[in-house]
């Protein structure tokens, strides 16, 4: 499954009767979970929160990238990608969802809003080509406390990594020439 098609998943954000935040995945033909805070990939906030910039809504933005690139890719590709978009990811969805409301983020919400990012972002080529140099992957591997060995081989995750972001800029354009 290409990363731009439909992945028909549901992030439910809701607001426990003592305060308290939680987000419920909610995916086709699989039974809805708890959204993992995903600390191990970087430890914002030990929560989450939205409508507002700060560390709780960042918590929330990698999170729901890393679960939502980790289907279907690898799982240290996703991750990748979860850790390269989810600031700007939050101040354009995140940051604009009422803070004192529940929310649902669909995964074509989440599209459009990777596809302004990366359309909005002149340098972005750039970044992600200093993302995939072999001493990232091999840091986030350590920071994942796996070894490269035991990981994806380095070139097979460039590769698909490469691949991915050309599907999504690919796809920001073609959004932008419909003007959606």
């Amino acid at each position: 499954m290409k990363l731009t098609e439909h992945k028909q998943v549901n992030y439910l954000g809701q607001i426990t009767a003592g305060g308290d935040r939680k987000v419920i995945v909610s995916r086709a033909g699989e039974e809805n979970y708890p959204l993992p805070p995903r600390l191990d990939l970087r430890n914002h906030f030990p929560g989450f929160a939205w409508g507002y910039g700060g560390a709780g809504p960042a918590q929330l933005s990698l999170a729901i990238l890393a679960d939502y690139f980790g289907q279907g890719s690898s799982g240290l590709v996703g991750d990748l990608l979860a850790c390269t978009l989810y600031h700007d990811f939050k101040f354009k969805l995140i940051a604009a969802l009422n803070v004192e409301t529940m929310f649902e983020i669909t995964d074509l919400q989440i599209r459009l809003t990777i596809a302004a990012v990366l359309a909005e972002a002149p340098n972005w080529r750039e970044a992600i080509s200093r993302l995939l140099e072999a001493e990232a992957f091999d840091d986030l591997c350590r920071e994942a406390g796996e070894q490269v060995e035991e990981a994806v081989p380095p070139a097979y995750a460039i590769a698909r990594q490469k691949e991915l972001f050309e599907e999504y800029r690919s796809f920001a354009e073609t959004m932008l020439d419909q003007k959606l």
